[in-house]
């Protein structure tokens, strides 16, 4: 069951890592109007590919999958969301429908922002519009980090960066992946086939690389996947 809470920006935890970090705090104030806190339960559709866009989502807690449907059936996965990100912007300028599908990795929280309101709130507020562009900027410098990442790395190249780039700080177990991926899923993010990523993670944990444990990832020698990345991550 959906549940749909009206949220107060200024007391968001996750505000100083979204699109409006760099807003007054009269202007997050305004928000309030005509945003609504929505949850999630892992599994769940935030929604779907061509279905009509009335606004956007901002992710307070927890991480959502990006993905594209193929003629095939299979799942193009274009991103991980998590804290502060805001879904589909592209649907803010030039669409009516969502362009991408959004499903929960996780339990997961996040604001739906009416999609008028927000056009219209920036029509006289240039900072807005500044935060709007650097956050646009950021997605294009991703999405073009991810495209050469895809034609440039092979697979154990790709699977080494995606394995730093999702760990969360250190414990005494080792770095832990902040989200998991099914192996299928994982498949779908890197552009591989199932099989083949299934038998490059056996290998990594052959060669001491990293250990899984009740489905989750830990890595254990970071040095040698940095090297394997081929590259700043």
């Amino acid at each position: 069951m959906l549940k749909m809470t009206r949220k107060n920006c200024l007391e968001c935890p996750a505000q100083c890592e979204s699109l409006f970090q760099g807003l007054k705090n009269t202007d997050l104030d305004g928000l309030k109007q005509f945003n609504t806190s929505q949850s999630f339960k892992k599994g769940d559709i935030i929604f779907h590919q061509g279905t009509p866009s009335f606004g956007l989502y901002c992710i307070e807690e927890g991480n959502v999958k990006i993905y594209n449907q193929a003629d095939d059936g299979r799942e193009i996965i274009s991103k991980i969301a998590s804290t502060g990100d805001l879904i589909d912007m592209s649907s803010l300028f030039n669409t009516k429908d969502y362009q991408v599908s959004a499903k929960a990795l996780s339990a997961v929280k996040c604001c739906f922002i009416e999609k008028s309101q927000l056009k219209e709130m920036a029509k006289d507020n240039q900072q807005i519009n500044f935060e709007l562009f650097k956050f646009l900027e950021r997605e294009l410098i991703t999405a073009n980090q991810r495209s050469n990442e895809l034609i440039l790395k092979n697979l154990k190249s790709r699977l080494a960066t995606y394995l730093i780039r999702t760990a969360i700080p250190p414990s005494i177990q080792g770095h832990k992946l902040a989200s998991h991926l099914s192996r299928e899923e994982l498949a779908g993010h890197l552009g591989s086939a199932h099989e083949t990523v299934i038998r490059c993670l056996t290998e990594f944990k052959e060669l001491g690389y990293i250990r899984e444990e009740n489905r989750t990832f830990h890595i254990l020698n970071r040095d040698k996947l940095s090297e394997l990345s081929g590259g700043p991550v």
